[in-house]
């Protein structure tokens, strides 16, 4: 979108990249569309060099990277338009990029992109280990060093590659690492088990690395192991699966990992062994973009939950696991806690009651005590709703014709003591300014 926007505006166009691969990648998409009259070069070394003659507008590539006193500054102090295009236009920490840029503008949410085709909506299976309470963090995210301790175990590695075999046997794989040692680890594993399987990082050759990238194109090798070099603008349409063995602290940085298998080509599978799912939410997640400088993105309410049976996480509203079928059901959860001998939320009696469609006996069964509805809406019978709940029996008591006995002992039979004087004070009051109308 970006490049027929820069055709469009029919001017010289300097593009910059803080990435080798989003270097190349940016020139292949310019050239297809035809658009000769461009510079593409790095951050870094464009830094060292005056803006070149002629340029009309700067681009810059993965824009979150963009800050003040950086190797930035001086393409913002040209004069000359800048452009910043981003997947997520927050940083690491989940501040905005007020500092540098004016305005914003979002062409098309995730669920868009989507619904018209150009991305697909990935199959996440997840846990929430491994536990990263008290884990040091630096630039918004948690150290490389914590992050490898806590998740470089054999177990975890092993599970890896068991899970693969399970969910994605044979499919192109993108796996994100903690560590140089952890994901060299992981690469291990897969060749021990026969899987062809490459380890890839910022140390690793420029030639080196394209191969490696050349035969996970063409299926030679079926996982890349990498750290720090395919977690944002990495351009392998063919990538059907990614494995994310590194937990992040960094909604921006958990976006940019299940971006890189969401496009419209092969599949589209997260295999999530570091909790960020569980963590962060669904990358299609609803963002509301700011450029405030103070104001932190936080991620969304999972919106997904994760299947007892086979850890698929599995959108709110599902009743039925699509891979294992396991019963996701209100009910069923409501029987699953009572066999443990658990409390049952509230939120899980509405649950229940929406899918009974009212049913007052089901209800009853299921819970052992009558529902308790006003208006046709289940109402919790706690401390704040006395005062409501008396007043119904009373109103039913009055249009039934029963005693007003009868009211107070629903109202006994919930709270277990009668409505005291209080109580019956403000209630009469209200019901007689009712009854007189």
């Amino acid at each position: 979108m970006l490049t027929r926007l820069c055709k469009k505006l029919d001017t010289a166009v300097l593009w910059v990249a803080h990435r080798r691969e989003l270097i190349g990648q940016a020139a292949n998409h310019l050239d297809e569309i035809g658009f000769r009259d461009y510079v593409v070069t790095s951050v870094q070394k464009q830094a060292r060099r005056p803006i070149p003659d002629g340029v009309g507008l700067i681009v810059i590539d993965e824009c979150h990277h963009a800050i003040r006193d950086s190797q930035y500054q001086k393409l913002f102090e040209a004069g000359l338009p800048v452009v910043g295009a981003t997947a997520t236009p927050f940083r690491l920490d989940g501040r905005g990029l007020g500092d540098m840029f004016k305005s914003l503008v979002v062409a098309a949410t995730p669920k868009q992109l989507v619904k018209e085709g150009y991305i697909q909506d990935p199959t996440i299976y997840s846990h929430p280990a491994p536990d990263m309470t008290g884990a040091k963090r630096i630039g918004g995210d948690w150290s490389m060093r914590e992050t490898g301790r806590r998740s470089n175990k054999p177990k975890i590695v092993a599970d890896i590659v068991d899970t693969w075999r399970q969910r994605a046997d044979g499919m192109k794989t993108i796996g994100f690492a903690c560590t140089i040692d952890h994901s060299k680890a992981v690469v291990a594993s897969f060749v021990r088990e026969g899987i062809p399987a490459e380890h890839l990082d910022g140390t690793t050759p420029k030639q080196e690395r394209d191969d490696i990238l050349g035969r996970l194109g063409d299926g030679i090798t079926l996982v890349v192991s990498n750290v720090g070099i395919a977690t944002e603008g990495f351009d392998l349409p063919a990538l059907d699966c990614a494995i994310t063995a590194r937990p992040t602290a960094s909604l921006c940085l958990w976006l940019q990992m299940c971006g890189r298998i969401m496009r419209r080509e092969g599949e589209a599978l997260i295999l999530d062994h570091s909790g960020n799912a569980i963590r962060h939410g669904s990358p299609l997640q609803d963002i509301e973009y700011s450029l405030d400088v103070t104001t932190k993105q936080k991620s969304e309410s999972l919106g997904l939950k994760i299947c007892p049976g086979c850890l698929l996480m599995v959108r709110y509203g599902a009743w039925r696991c699509p891979d294992c079928g396991y019963d996701l059901s209100p009910i069923a959860k409501v029987h699953a806690k009572q066999e443990a001998g658990e409390l049952v939320l509230f939120r899980d009696k509405e649950e229940v009651w929406m899918q009974i469609d009212g049913d007052r006996d089901k209800y009853k069964i299921i819970f052992g005590e009558a529902p308790v509805v006003i208006d046709g809406q289940l109402v919790q019978p706690n401390e704040a709703n006395k005062k409501m709940i008396y007043e119904h029996f009373c109103q039913i008591a009055w249009d039934r014709g029963y005693k007003m006995g009868w009211a107070r002992l629903q109202y006994k039979r919930i709270y277990g003591h009668w409505p005291g004087s209080a109580l019956n004070k403000i209630v009469t009051g209200l019901l007689n300014t009712k009854w007189r109308k």
